[in-house]
């Protein structure tokens, strides 16, 4: 688990800037260490051909609105995260279940559909979501149904899908290794289940819109 975040949520160690959920807390909530940390890069090229809002003017007024640097913030997210399963459900649209071993639960994250094709997507396929942690004593998101082996006192996750937005293409690989069969397993089930409902709805998964709840 790695108790830290995007746009005001925790890093290891590092406090963050408070965001509109947290702006109550006068404590600093400090960070534990992941148990599988991520230790990526960011890769600029890959963030500003799928979201490059977060460059130029724009990623400087959302800098100022959320009181942070937006790709130090992304990069510290995908450097110190946890890594945990994430498999992509569907193409067409695309969304990837991306789990959390702290709740027991996945978020359907919503992608571009541009990504498939340029990603060699297929459904099924074995991805890595780098998770941040926040909200620390709150209810969870709205979106996060737990599961009976949730052990969280943190009220959101975010999860940056690391084939997406980092090129440390052997890191990844080697991430992969070290996730279980039963994670996996784990993963696809509950993409499985939620597929049966289609609820709570998908979140936007790009990595300034992923800490935002979809309902």
């Amino acid at each position: 688990m790695a108790s830290f975040a995007l746009a005001g949520y925790v890093a290891q160690r590092i406090v963050m800037p408070s965001t509109q959920a947290n702006l109550a807390d006068k404590n600093p909530v400090y960070a534990e260490f992941a148990s599988n940390r991520a230790n990526l890069s960011l890769s600029e090229e890959r963030l500003r051909r799928y979201q490059p809002e977060a460059f130029g003017l724009r990623g400087f007024l959302w800098s100022i609105r959320k009181r942070t640097r937006v790709k130090w913030l992304l990069g510290e997210c995908l450097k110190y995260g946890d890594a945990r399963a994430a498999i992509v459900g569907s193409l067409q649209p695309l969304v990837v279940a991306a789990f959390s071993d702290e709740f027991d639960s996945i978020l359907a994250l919503r992608f571009p559909d541009a990504m498939v094709e340029h990603f060699s997507l297929a459904v099924g396929q074995r991805l890595i979501a780098v998770n941040a942690y926040g909200r620390h004593g709150q209810s969870p998101a709205r979106d996060i149904v737990q599961g009976p082996n949730a052990r969280t006192l943190w009220g959101n996750f975010v999860p940056t899908i690391a084939e997406f937005f980092s090129d440390d293409l052997g890191r990844i690989k080697r991430l992969h290794s070290t996730i279980s069969e039963p994670e996996w397993n784990r993963c696809l089930d509950l993409w499985n289940a939620w597929l049966a409902t289609r609820t709570p709805p998908e979140r936007n998964g790009l990595p300034l819109y992923a800490d935002t709840s979809a309902l």
